[in-house]
């Protein structure tokens, strides 16, 4: 019902509850068809959901035990007050010095893109702020500021 619904609800996957097992649950599967396939990888690697997914291809946990884990950590992130992120298109190095209080550097995805995440008002007006340099930034569709300090509250009960 969450993925082919009879009417589109406004939320779906963007809850963080069902959007993280929805994840871990597709590059499983991806992968697993992939080496159906013959397509064998030499190393595995993975970004936040992504890292369960390759632990669990690897061996290192079941897949039983990534699902739970994932199900588990997507209910405590979902718990945390919301925020926003957005792709820049600048080093990390480049923009850290500019951050505000609250946000973070999230992600560096390549030499010159990276995400930011934080409290909605402080990411909209740094975003703003880097559009008025001449700095490209486009606002991620998530519901809290996953890779910043809005999580640290995750930690010790996930742990």
């Amino acid at each position: 019902t969450v993925l082919y619904p009879d009417v589109p609800a406004e939320d779906g996957l963007t809850h963080t509850t069902l959007a993280q097992p929805a994840l871990f649950a597709t590059e499983y599967a991806l992968s697993r068809l992939l080496l159906s396939w013959g397509v064998e990888p030499d190393v595995l690697v993975g970004h936040s959901i992504g890292e369960f997914s390759a632990a669990a291809l690897s061996g290192v946990l079941s897949l039983a035990d990534a699902a739970r884990l994932v199900a588990v950590r997507g209910r405590l992130m979902q718990d945390q007050p919301t925020g926003a992120m957005i792709s820049v298109a600048a080093a990390a190095a480049d923009i850290e010095p500019l951050l505000p209080p609250g946000v973070s550097i999230a992600a560096v995805n390549a030499p010159t893109l990276c995400v930011a995440s934080g409290p909605h008002e402080a990411v909209a007006a740094f975003g703003a702020l880097l559009a008025d340099r001449g700095i490209t930034v486009r606002q991620l569709h998530t519901s809290h500021a996953f890779h910043s300090a809005m999580m640290y509250r995750v930690v010790e009960p996930f742990t």
